[in-house]
Formats: C-alpha cells, structure tokens, sequence
C-alpha cells in the first residue's frame, strides 16, 4: 500500500543519515513516531472500514427481520380470525342447546338422544379446534416475540455500531486536526508528498551534532533489550472482543427471556380467563342436561317417566275419578280404580306410570287391575270409557259425543251386573245420547226397545228394525 512504501521510504532516509552521521537517538525516535503515526493512522482507516461492512451486514439482517414480524403478525391476525369464527360457532352451539332446553318435546326417545350427541360432538370438535388455534397462536406469538426481542438486538447492534463509526470519524478527525491539518484530505495528501521528506532529511541535518551522544544511548538500550520478544497484544484484543460479543449476546438472550416471561404471564392469564368462562358453561350444560334427562325419564335415580306421561298422568287421574263415579252405580262402590302410585311403577317400558290398580272398599286393599274377572274388566273399561266422554266435554264445550257403540262384553256379566249396566246406558239414552249395544245375549232383546236385528242366510246376510 501507499502507506506502507511511504513507511519504506521514511526508513531508507533514516538509515542514510544514520550511516553518514552516525546512530542519533532523537532522529530514531522521530523515525518511530512517524512511523506509529501512519500505523495507527491506517489501523483506523482498516477499522472504520470494517465497522462499515458490519453495520451494512446488520442493516440487511434488520431488513429481514422486519420482513418476518411483517408476515407473522399477518399470520397472528389471521389465526385471531379464526379463533373469533369458533368463537361464534361455539355461541351458536350454546343457544341450541339453549333452543332444546326449552322444546323438549320429540318423536322418541332415539331422535332426543341423537340430537343431544350431534350436539355434544359439534361442541367437543370446537372446543378441541379452539384449543388447537389457541396453541398454535400462543406458539407464533412466543416466536413473534423472539424475533422481535432479536429485532431489537439487531437494532441496538446496528445503532451501537453506527455510533462506533461516528466515534471512530470523530477521532480520526480529532487525529487530522491535532496533527496540523486542516482536513483528512490534507493529511491523505500529505502521505503521498515526497516534499515531506526533504523535510525530514533537513531535520535529520540539524541533529548531526548529537548523534554520537544518541549513539552511545541505543548501544545502552540495545544491550538492554537483546534476547527480549516483543509483546504481542492481538489475541489479547480478540480474546477481549470475543468476551464483548458473548456479554452482548447474553444480554439479547436475557431480554428474550424476560420477553418469553412475559408472554407466558399473559398466556396464562387469558388461560385461566377461559378456564373461568368454560366451568360457567359446564354448569348451564349440567343443568340443561338434568333437565332434559328428567323430561325424558332417563335420570339416574329416579322414576323412568318422560314428560309426556307425565302430562297424560294428570289427565288419566281425572278421567279414571269421572270414571269411577260411573263404576259406583254399577258395583254399588264395592270396588274403584285408581292410578298406580308413582312410588310403585316398575320403570319397565315407555308406557310405564299410566298404569291402574283396584282398591277393593270391602278388604281395604289394592291390587292390580288383571285380577278383575271378566264382567269386572267390561264394567271398568265401560266407566273408562264414560268417564274419558265426561272429561273431553267439561273441558272443551263446542265438543259433544251424542253418540256410542259398545261391542259385546255383556254376556260377561251377571245378571245383577248386567242390569246396572244397563240402566245407566239407559240413564245416557234420556239425555239425548244414542247408545249402541251389538250383542247377541237375549236377555238384552227384552231390556232394549229400538233393535236392529242382523239375520244370517243361505243367500248372505239381511237386517230389520224391530
């Protein structure tokens, strides 16, 4: 380089005037002096250099950095979109669910069932979509913290080293000035001028006079210094750049740390926010749940009755009460019907609570309704039947039934029975009913006046009214 024949030629000069003058200690140490000053002056131009290179390096990483926050922001946004859609969808879940608590009414059973497991899948399949795009942010988001804890490394590398570069400017111009010149420039200049060194040579002229002296002085030092190796302080330097760089990278990695900290804080957080909020949502769903199962008769530990025979149970008791005001005038009150007790159903079918029993008034006692007798089984399905005709027009008075057919059954009866039976059809005859007797008992022909007789013949059947 420029710098180093410069170097050359300062040298050459010094030996010339020290082989024709003598060895002068004053004009070695002008010689060293000059000599450090270009050294040092072209280590600094070697450094800023190098500092330039660095902070071009580290402004391209930061552009790349920038880049991927960029991306991964768009990403995060996206995932929050999608997180809200399972949000809604999930919103959507509960006020079907909400929806079902209040129409618990279905076909069958089978049909609620399914309906309440579609139900159940749908919420199970969110929940475990959620949680999924829940991770997944929570990952990106600790990543996106990560890039922008080294972003920000990146960025005090590149300011700390664009103050390094100004620094170094500072003190080369700092150098320049305090040297005499007037600017780097000029100091550039004056390292390629040859006039200099007729200068220098002037110099060396006017401390010929000193020289022996000088010489006597280095032989003093020389003696001193000979064997001794020069100290060199380079893999000191480097051992303590290394040691920078690792206390800087420590320091990037601690505020990543601390950044990661953070963001598990605020993960944690919003965990236990929606842990909260899905133990309320488990409590409606218990509560909704027993509900449905109570309405359906499928709660454990109680009686196996749906809602709707539930309802009917309600109305069966008022037509088997009208029914047994029929039963009375028939049976002389020795026996009634009753409505089985809910505490003593059998739970063994879908029809199970509508069951009926017989309190036996001379006994006390109550016993299933199979035990009647035949006759006993037509008169309580005759008062059945009366009483469901009492129910429906108390309750609804634009509905009459004037009209009734009785398909035998009477043949069953004893004649006392029978003839109870009888006069309280006859009683429903006079008030303005037409009752219908088919039968083929004789005791009947003479007991009914309006007949209409079926006969049966060779050649088909013929009818007549008697």
């Amino acid at each position: 380089s420029e710098c180093d024949n410069q170097i050359k030629l300062i040298e050459q000069s010094i030996q010339s005037v020290m082989g024709e003058n003598g060895q002068d200690e004053d004009i070695i140490g002008l010689k060293l002096k000059t000599e450090k000053e270009l050294t040092d002056a072209g280590e600094e131009m070697r450094k800023l250099n190098e500092t330039a290179c660095i902070y071009r390096d580290n402004e391209d990483k930061l552009k790349k950095l920038t880049s991927d926050l960029s991306d991964m922001s768009v990403r995060v946004d996206s995932l929050k979109n999608e997180i809200s859609q399972d949000e809604v969808q999930l919103a959507h879940m509960e006020s079907e669910i909400s929806a079902l608590s209040k129409n618990l009414r279905y076909s069958d059973r089978p049909e609620a069932e399914k309906i309440m497991k579609e139900l159940e899948d749908r919420i199970a399949a969110v929940e475990k979509s959620w949680l999924s795009r829940q991770e997944l942010v929570a990952n990106l988001q600790k990543e996106l913290a990560g890039k922008r804890g080294e972003a920000d490394n990146e960025q005090k590398g590149a300011e700390k080293l664009r103050e390094t570069y100004e620094a170094a400017c500072r003190a080369l111009a700092d150098s320049v000035e305090s040297e005499g010149f007037a600017s780097e420039a000029e100091y550039k200049e004056a390292k390629r001028d040859k006039a200099a060194m007729a200068v220098l040579e002037t110099g060396i002229a006017e401390y010929d006079r000193e020289a022996a002296d000088n010489a006597v002085k280095i032989k003093t030092l020389a003696g001193q210094i000979d064997g001794k190796m020069r100290v060199d302080t380079q893999e000191a330097e480097a051992a303590v750049v290394r040691i920078e760089k690792l206390i800087r990278e420590k320091s990037g990695h601690m505020g990543e740390l601390y950044a990661d900290i953070r963001a598990n804080q605020e993960i944690a957080d919003e965990f236990a926010k929606m842990s909260e909020e899905r133990a309320g949502a488990m409590h409606k769903y218990r509560i909704y749940a027993t509900l449905y199962n109570t309405a359906n008769g499928s709660l454990t530990g109680s009686v196996k009755i749906n809602f709707e025979t539930f309802v009917l149970r309600q109305y069966f008791k008022k037509i088997i009460s009208a029914a047994n005001r029929r039963l009375s005038a028939m049976n002389d009150g020795q026996w009634c019907l009753m409505c089985r007790d809910i505490d003593n159903i059998d739970n063994k079918g879908r029809k199970s609570g509508l069951d009926i029993d017989v309190h036996d008034e001379l006994t006390n006692s109550v016993r299933d309704v199979k035990t009647l007798s035949g006759g006993e089984t037509f008169m309580a399905a005759l008062a059945m039947a009366l009483g469901m005709s009492d129910i429906i027009q108390n309750r609804t008075g634009a509905v009459r039934l004037d009209t009734m057919f009785i398909d035998e059954g009477f043949g069953s009866l004893d004649d006392y029975s029978r003839q109870q039976a009888i006069n309280i059809l006859k009683g429903l005859a006079d008030g303005r009913r037409m009752i219908g007797i088919i039968s083929h008992v004789t005791e009947l022909k003479e007991q009914i006046e309006c007949q209409l007789v079926v006969s049966k013949t060779g050649r088909g059947s013929s009818v007549k009214w008697r």
